[in-house]
């Protein structure tokens, strides 16, 4: 009531919260990992609430090294990297959901001896892409880690052995990219009842996927071809049932391999097929020119490049057109890398001039390679027309007379003829 006699009412909200059901007293256990075990470690205490908290999601605390602080709210520790003094440690923590409301609970904070696990294992690591980051299946470091503790309640991998000491930022992801370190290494803890039990490392070692042809077309060479894995891996499989790095097979068909260094695998795919066909269609041979040449036409049973060849494979040439020959006998040989088809070709040629001296050089003209042109004819004319001599063997040629007489030193005509109605008409000289 007021001084003036009039009244007002107010209403005051008063909220009750209850204790927080929390453990009064708990264990922290933490692994040692400084390389000294003097049960003296390092504590994320913040790892304690769940411990204590019953389930209760909502409940937080504070953090202090004696009771009076705790309830007197003051002198609050730094929860993260919290050294205990002696192993068995008794710290306090006030637990409260709303502020006003706390319990204190007792925290010993004991020391895991021979906790430290060190470098614990190194896995191969199959990454496929080199020109990116390694990308880690967690399961190839969870599976070994759970065979080998098989009775561990949590296996947790971390980044760093900070984060690992103080369960920061877990790695929960399938696939972990890394960042591209120099020698990658990843850290697990193990834990029982919330207590660690041991903290190791596990070093990466990357196996970068070979550069190869995922499938390759091979020709059955002569119903056989050679099968060439990658060289130097660890094991072979293929669909034959072989395990050597290379086979030989007998029959077109599909051929996979399965090659293996420690744990990473590839395949590779061969795809065995009849060797194309090639055929000699023509061999044309322009010669008894200044300039002579050769030019081979085939016909051929797919799309592989065809090679040849006039000096029986010491050289190959794309082009199916030899020129600027020289008189000879040419072995050809053609090949599409499987085929192989020969042929010998004569380029003639005539002499351009002859000395009927009786010295025992250019006594008798002829045309050069005559014993390779079976049944050939050849007519001797002078200037005038005048038919000098015809003769029709090689070793036979014209001696430089005429009704046992020497012909003057003059140019003479002759016509050629060879198999398959072909002439051939020219001049040379004889000289005395």
């Amino acid at each position: 009531m007021y001084n003036n006699g009039s009244e007002r009412n107010f209403i005051e909200f008063v909220e009750i919260v209850g204790v927080p059901q929390v453990a009064p007293d708990i264990e922290l256990v933490q692994c040692d990992i400084d390389g000294v075990d003097d049960g003296i470690t390092s504590f994320n205490l913040n790892e304690s609430v769940k411990i204590f908290n019953n389930g209760n999601r909502n409940i937080k605390a504070l953090f202090f090294d004696n009771l009076a602080d705790a309830i007197s709210n003051t002198g609050q520790l730094n929860p993260i990297g919290y050294m205990n003094l002696t192993n068995g440690q008794t710290i306090y923590a006030r637990a409260f959901e709303n502020a006003e409301c706390f319990v204190i609970i007792e925290i010993s904070l004991s020391v895991r001896p021979a906790s430290n696990l060190g470098l614990y294992d190194t896995i191969e690591v199959c990454e496929l892409d080199i020109a990116r980051n390694p990308t880690l299946n967690m399961n190839d470091i969870l599976i070994p880690l759970q065979d080998d503790f098989f009775q561990a309640q949590s296996i947790t991998v971390y980044a760093s052995e900070e984060d690992a000491l103080y369960e920061l930022d877990p790695i929960i992801t399938d696939n972990y990219t890394l960042e591209p370190l120099a020698l990658p290494i990843l850290y697990f803890r193990i834990e029982n009842d919330d207590a660690c039990d041991f903290i190791g490392s596990v070093g990466l070692s990357f196996i970068w996927a070979p550069d190869y042809e995922k499938q390759k077309v091979v020709l059955l060479c002569n119903n056989e071809a050679n099968l060439h894995a990658l060289p130097d891996y660890d094991r072979y499989e293929w669909s034959n049932g072989e395990n050597s790095e290379s086979i030989r097979v007998d029959s077109a068909g599909i051929y996979e391999v399965t090659f293996t260094k420690g744990t990473c695998s590839y395949v590779q795919i061969f795809m065995v097929e009849e060797s194309p066909k090639i055929e000699i269609d023509e061999i044309k041979v322009n010669d008894f020119r200044v300039s002579n040449e050769i030019v081979i036409q085939v016909s051929e049973d797919g799309q592989q490049q065809v090679l040849y060849s006039i000096d029986d494979g010491l050289s190959f040439q794309e082009s199916n057109t030899f020129q600027n020959l020289t008189p000879g006998v040419y072995e050809i040989l053609i090949t599409n890398d499987c085929t192989e088809l020969k042929e010998t070709v004569v380029v003639g040629a005539v002499d351009s001039f002859f000395t009927p001296n009786n010295d025992g050089i250019n006594d008798i003209w002829t045309f050069e390679n005559a014993e390779y042109f079976p049944n050939f004819s050849i007519s001797i004319y002078d200037r005038y027309g005048k038919l000098i001599k015809t003769f029709q063997e090689a070793q036979e040629g014209w001696d430089g007379t005429y009704l046992e007489r020497q012909m003057p030193s003059a140019d003479y005509w002759y016509k050629l003829k060879l198999e398959g109605k072909r002439e051939i008409t020219g001049h040379f000289t004889l000289k005395r």
